[in-house]
């Protein structure tokens, strides 16, 4: 199940990033949290689930496809019942380790039908191909259902309600619960469908804050991703730099900062940290960003008066070193399946130098990226 999520996660985040990014410095205000809208201060979280009742697609074998409103993530063991089930990502605290209660209320109902088995792909092949068996590639694909019987004795074993991984969106952790819609029963030969399910996540230590964090250019994310969103504000991660490592010296030429980049993402260096490696001495102007052999301009949202002050901050766009060549052909041996290649991607830690130079240094534009409704519809 945390398969198909990590694909959901992935999605999520490339489409934060490219909003923060896509748009330049004119951006649509943040929509901030209203004070009445934070959730009152607590070490835990509540909710209650409801099943839909199902509809129904009969399958030629006799049993029963089941498509449960809002249920829409399927199992994908090959063999066991095609039930569906429902993630919820839950908001946690900074260091906290979630625990999970459950109930459900007594109102379980049973439904006279078999579900279908999770189907396997099977790859017809081209019998007349005249090579090796082991190379012969299949010409079409049909599915195939076939029980596992050991998978739907045990279904009804299954709980209705599982944590699965803890994951980071931005600076926000979370903790993925995922509630079945129903479950199999052997020994009615019925499928189970729950009543309401009541789920109680606790939050054991970590940090709470009393007052909410500020929004930030994600903030529509959040409140789409999470299922606490109001709460989630009293406990986001700081918004600090996701490095790989960072070193400061001070030589004759003034201060010099490494950092050692792993991912792709907006990174930000503030007043505490550039103060402490020397930069707050020199003017913003003369501040020179490298990476590769090349100058690279940074965004700042200093005041005016060219000083890196308290609450200003140099952003900047970071990338890993990704865009290596894939592993390339070293040695063909005709005739036989077996080629050598090279692998020529070792690494995927970039690094930034961040200096003082003597010239004033070219920063990041602004371009307002408003649409202007010049162009003529084809």
């Amino acid at each position: 199940m945390t398969t198909r999520f990590g694909q959901i996660k992935s999605l999520v985040l490339l489409v934060g990033i490219s909003l923060a990014w896509g748009v330049g410095s004119h951006v649509a205000a943040i929509d901030a949290p209203q004070p009445s809208q934070v959730a009152e201060l607590k070490s835990s979280f509540a909710f209650q689930v409801r099943v839909p009742e199902p509809s129904f697609q009969r399958l030629p074998d006799g049993s029963s496809e089941l498509i449960f409103e809002g249920f829409g993530t399927q199992e994908r063991r090959p063999g066991a019942p095609s039930l569906s089930y429902k993630t919820f990502l839950i908001a946690i605290p900074p260091g906290s380790t979630p625990h999970l209660n459950y109930s459900v209320q007594p109102s379980t109902r049973l439904l006279d039908r078999r579900p279908s088995a999770v189907p396997t792909m099977k790859a017809e092949r081209d019998r007349g191909e005249d090579v090796d068996a082991t190379w012969r590639r299949p010409r079409q694909t049909r599915l195939e259902r076939l029980e596992d019987p050991a998978a739907f004795a045990a279904d009804a074993e299954q709980p209705w309600v599982q944590l699965g991984e803890i994951g980071q969106l931005r600076h926000q952790r979370y903790v993925a619960v995922h509630v079945r819609a129903a479950r199999w029963n052997e020994a009615e030969q019925k499928i189970e469908l729950p009543g309401a399910i009541d789920i109680t996540i606790d939050y054991d230590g970590g940090v709470i804050a009393e007052t909410p964090r500020p929004a930030d250019r994600f903030e529509s994310v959040y409140r789409e991703s999470f299922h606490n969103y109001e709460q989630s504000l009293q406990f986001r991660d700081p918004a600090t730099p996701q490095l790989a490592a960072a070193s400061s010296t001070r030589g004759p030429g003034g201060p010099r900062y490494r950092l050692q980049v792993r991912a792709d993402e907006p990174l930000r260096l503030d007043f505490s940290l550039l103060d402490a490696a020397g930069f707050t001495a020199h003017p913003i102007s003369l501040w020179r960003l490298e990476n590769r052999g090349g100058q690279l301009p940074f965004r700042t949202n200093d005041d005016g008066d060219d000083v890196l002050e308290t609450g200003e901050w140099i952003q900047f766009y970071g990338q890993a070193l990704n865009d290596e060549p894939l592993p390339v052909l070293n040695t063909d041996f005709p005739g036989t399946p077996t080629d050598l290649f090279e692998d020529r991607d070792f690494t995927d830690e970039n690094s930034y130098l961040l200096t003082v130079d003597t010239v004033a240094q070219p920063q990041m534009r602004t371009r307002n990226g408003a649409p202007a409704f010049v162009l003529t519809p084809p």
